[in-house]
């Protein structure tokens, strides 16, 4: 008589297959929902840095209309960053302000004076590296010394600046 084998407890390959592709699949939307938060994060530090500087700009606007020297031309003198005439530095994934790119900056800060002294002023924000992208629909923000904000994306100008 010939006995019977039992069959050994586990898995099929077949079934390994399955579990490991169903497994990849849902990693991979959590990866894809986990970039499009840190996105969105980026991005709203990089407004709430605007609106920092904007502020900063008024406050130096104001007084500066006792002794005529107009506005901050440069960062050193608006938040003492950099040097003397710098008029780009980076903001870092942290949320903090650097005068070169060795923490992996997110955007890159630009300030534009017009006049002597400086009467207008315009602030950008141009994101760099997976950055630019990913939020291509909102690309580069900026804000002027008249509060107009605006985006070089195709998305949505509100939900970019987070309205």
């Amino acid at each position: 008589m010939h006995r019977l084998r039992s069959r050994s407890a586990g898995f099929t390959l077949v079934q390994m297959v399955i579990t490991v592709a169903i497994a990849a699949i849902l990693m991979r939307i959590g990866f894809a929902s986990y970039r499009t938060y840190v996105v969105r994060g980026y991005r709203a530090a990089a407004v709430a840095t605007l609106h920092s500087l904007t502020s900063r700009m008024e406050a130096q606007g104001i007084a500066s209309t006792l002794n005529n020297t107009g506005y901050a031309t440069d960062f050193f003198t608006l938040v003492n960053v950099g040097t003397s005439g710098n008029t780009q530095i980076y903001l870092s994934p942290d949320g903090s302000l650097k005068a070169d790119t060795s923490s992996g900056p997110s955007y890159q800060l630009t300030l534009t004076t017009t006049g002597t002294p400086a009467t207008a002023y315009q602030f950008s924000a141009v994101p760099l590296g997976r950055q630019a992208k990913d939020d291509a629909a909102c690309g580069t923000l900026s804000v002027d010394s008249t509060g107009r904000q605006t985006i070089s994306g195709t998305g949505n100008a509100a939900s970019c600046w987070g309205k």
